[in-house]
């Protein structure tokens, strides 16, 4: 009976109600004084017990038994009808919940940083979240007489790009291109004069998963992550920076 059990309880079935099905299954047709006899169950679980069955379709009692009711189980081949029906309502729920997970799944979370310390946790999340040797992008779109950054960044920034030897490739301005080269961790290309000046005092950083944009003048920044933007954001990068570098800048 247990590989019964199991089944029923599946079909979401209580303790009860399987004990008193398998009996009448076992049984046949019973009165609640033989169901009472065959379980040990009082009279009061065995009347809401059976009650609930027969609500469920489960059981039925025997047409004409008189005052004294005899039960009796359905046809246990209408449990197939029930499982066709509950499997194709479960396939179109399955669908539903599997649409609201992926939309979920591929929606982008994002944070808002604000103020010197949240920039700062910026900042640290790259250094600390990428791996050594790992690659990542930057526009720079500063000016030369801009705030002083070294507070925007932690106390542990330059010496774990250093340990880690992380590469970045930056496009930054004409202006600034001269500041940012030296370093062979670095590859600097420049949005030419003519184009654009480029000097909004904006910042943004493509690592990982993730895009960081930074608004020095408002003290505020956003952190996107997301694999498929991330990946977008790159491709753009790329197609920029190598124009840039054909060009000469």
């Amino acid at each position: 009976m247990e590989k019964y059990t199991k089944i029923l309880k599946r079909f979401g079935l209580s303790d009860y109600e399987i004990v008193i099905y398998l009996s009448l299954l076992k049984h046949g047709p019973r009165h609640i004084t033989d169901i009472a006899r065959d379980t040990g169950y009082h009279r009061p679980l065995i009347y809401k017990t059976l009650r609930t069955l027969r609500e469920r379709g489960y059981i039925t009692p025997v047409p004409g038994s008189g005052k004294q009711k005899l039960y009796h189980v359905t046809d246990p081949q209408w449990l197939k009808r029930e499982i066709e029906e509950f499997t194709k309502q479960g396939e179109h729920i399955i669908d539903e919940l599997s649409t609201l997970f992926y939309k979920k799944k591929d929606q982008p979370n994002l944070e808002l940083k604000e103020w010197v310390e949240e920039i700062r946790a910026i900042h640290s999340d790259l250094v600390h979240s990428l791996k050594k040797w790992d690659v990542y992008y930057r526009y720079s779109s500063s000016f030369r007489n801009y705030t002083d950054r070294s507070k925007y960044v932690p106390d542990d920034y330059f010496r774990l790009q250093k340990e880690k030897e992380l590469q970045r490739f930056v496009i930054t301005s004409e202006e600034m291109k001269p500041y940012r080269t030296g370093n062979p961790l670095r590859e600097v290309v420049a949005i030419p004069e003519g184009f654009d000046i480029f000097n909004d005092n904006i910042t943004k950083l493509i690592y990982g998963d993730k895009v960081a944009i930074i608004d020095y003048n408002s003290l505020s920044g956003w952190i996107i992550e997301s694999a498929r933007f991330a990946e977008y954001e790159k491709k753009i990068f790329l197609m920029l920076y190598k124009l840039l570098k054909k060009s000469g800048q």
